[in-house]
């Protein structure tokens, strides 16, 4: 194989090459493009789990559309080699531009952190965390355009356990507190955090933590406090110094509260230290901000899933709108009653008129599983129009909530992806992981179901409780299997036989019986009419090669 071609692209030039793979200048010879290759190793395109990950983010990284995020064309396979294709930037990195000339000035740095931040932004507000932000992936071109390449690669490595070395995917000297201790709910925030140590570097041309050792450097960035940057480069502003400071909180709520609010706190700083005006650039990454941010939640075209929203700003709010929102409030009282008065007019519902369905309708945004066996519950095909509208009128008046939950599994395959409930509800989604961020605060039921036969129709079922932070869950259908041999004893009667439930599907057989289940959490049942089972159902995690035994009591009713 010819190792200066790749099907239809020439490679011309090696720019680079990281834990992920190396990056190629190279030309598309079909339409005479100059652009950018990534080739992944190939002990990483080897495994499956990192493959699909790849996969995923270069689709998810295609949708983004902004003018200071390298654009990606596509995404190939050709002989076992999984390369990107992306946009060729004609540059130099921070990093290289800072062992070339030393730090930064002052107002360049604050002019490619805005453009920076402004592509943050864009991404955060899209569901996407970069989580390797550092100055060899921000590109500079020679009119000061800003473009952040490995945009999410580092998250396919972000969402998978700790290596082998013991340390969280990332660059280290750039990682956040969060980031090292491995927590789950990492949000945006790991973002602004690596921001500020690039800016630090950029204005001192030095990292702010510099140890002899991976320990004694994670140990810094967990808890000790950086150095200020004007006792390394006497000229950096206190304002400037302050900001930076502010994105190296150890906490993520002591940060920004997003990427817009710190790029907000950079211009207000060149406004008051009356720097030099902003260059094109800069000027066109804000003004895409001004057009983007009109609305908050995004919601991705290709899927029903809705992106987390980015926290309110603590600005109250201005008296004339709370004057014209009780103005409206009272016009809309007022027509309500007035249409409930005409013959016909469709009757306000009273809690107990309404009974549990229409409740549930407005206290959560999913509805609950069946109570007996925990499967899907199936909406009431037989509601007249009235019913529908006083249904679709109660759940636009439901409240918004911001519980947040990802889930992942694998083997992930887009012809036969597996069924994903939440408390009974069938969730729909385009790929993995599956990100939701208006769930009730509070404890859900997760139901997978993989209907692929080569994984012997396995499933789990899982709960969890939700918060305003991101809670994590990963399952894998092809993990190793544990043996759960379930029996039943019936008191006053002689049989031994009862139906078996696993994960909410009714089984073949009845006990005993011994299965095979994937390493994971399994919901058990067994029932049989005339009996009530002691205790419900029961919750198990079970580990690979776990050889575990489970007795159900029935009592004849």
């Amino acid at each position: 194989m010819d190792t200066k071609r790749i099907g239809k692209y020439e490679l011309r030039e090696k720019r680079g090459e990281g834990g992920f793979g190396i990056l190629y200048r190279a030309f598309d010879t079909m339409i005479e493009r100059e652009i950018a290759l990534k080739l992944l190793h190939s002990q990483l395109a080897s495994e499956e789990r990192f493959s699909a990950w790849f996969h995923r983010e270069a689709k998810a990284m295609a949708k983004l559309n902004h003018p200071n995020i390298v654009t990606i064309y596509d995404f190939e396979v050709i002989d076992d080699m999984h390369f990107i294709i992306m946009e060729y930037v004609d540059g130099r990195n921070v990093d290289e531009i800072i062992c070339d000339k030393g730090p930064f000035s002052v107002q360049d740095t604050a002019m490619i952190a805005r453009q920076l931040l402004s592509a943050l932004g864009y991404a955060h507000r899209n569901g996407i965390i970069h989580r390797d932000i550092k100055p060899s992936n921000i590109m500079v071109t020679e009119s000061g355009l800003v473009k952040i390449t490995d945009f999410g690669i580092a998250k396919i490595l972000g969402a998978q356990k700790m290596t082998q070395t013991g340390t969280a995917a990332g660059s280290l000297p750039y990682m956040s507190p969060e980031q090292i201790r491995g927590r789950k709910d990492i949000d945006y925030r790991t973002d602004l955090y690596s921001t500020g140590i690039t800016l630090y570097q950029m204005l001192t041309g030095e990292l702010p933590f510099k140890e002899d050792s991976d320990f004694l450097l994670m140990k810094a960035h967990m808890e000790k406090a950086p150095p200020r940057a004007s006792d390394i480069r006497r000229d950096v502003p206190g304002g400037m110094e302050e900001i930076v400071l502010r994105a190296l909180e150890k906490e993520p709520e002591n940060r920004f509260e997003s990427a817009q609010e710190m790029s907000q706190k950079i211009a207000d700083f060149q406004r008051g230290a009356n720097l030099p005006a902003d260059d094109e650039a800069t000027l066109a990454a804000a003004a895409f901000d001004r057009e983007s941010n009109l609305s908050t939640q995004i919601r991705n075209e290709d899927s029903d899933k809705t992106v987390f929203e980015q926290p309110p700003t603590k600005k109250g709010p201005r008296p004339i709108l709370i004057l014209a929102a009780a103005i409206a409030v009272v016009v809309v009282l007022f027509i309500a009653y007035q249409f409930a008065l005409k013959p016909g007019g469709q009757r306000a519902i009273t809690e107990e008129q309404s009974g549990p369905t229409e409740n549930a309708q407005q206290d959560t945004v999913l509805s609950s599983a069946d109570g007996k066996t925990g499967e899907p519950a199936v909406s009431d095909p037989s509601s007249d129009e009235q019913g529908q509208q006083v249904s679709q009128q109660a759940a636009e008046s439901a409240p918004r909530y911001n519980g947040k939950l990802e889930i992942y599994y694998a083997p992930y395959d887009y012809n036969n992806a597996a069924e994903i409930y939440i408390d009974g509800t069938k969730i729909p989604y385009d790929d993995v992981p599956v990100y939701l961020d208006t769930l009730k605060p509070g404890r859900h039921e997760i139901l997978l179901v993989n209907n692929d036969a080569d994984w012997n129709n396995a499933s789990f079922f899982d709960t969890v409780t939700v918060t305003e932070k991101m809670q994590s869950r990963e399952y894998n259908f092809s993990a190793p299997t544990g043996k759960v041999r379930i029996s039943a004893s019936f008191i006053g009667g002689e049989s031994s036989w009862g139906e078996i439930y696993i994960d909410g599907k009714k089984q073949d057989v009845g006990t005993p019986f011994a299965f095979d289940l994937a390493e994971g959490p399994h919901k058990i049942a067994v029932v049989r009419d005339g009996y009530q089972t002691v205790g419900g159902y029961k919750l198990i995690n079970i580990g690979a090669d776990e050889d575990v035994e489970i007795n159900f009591k029935l009592r004849k009713n």
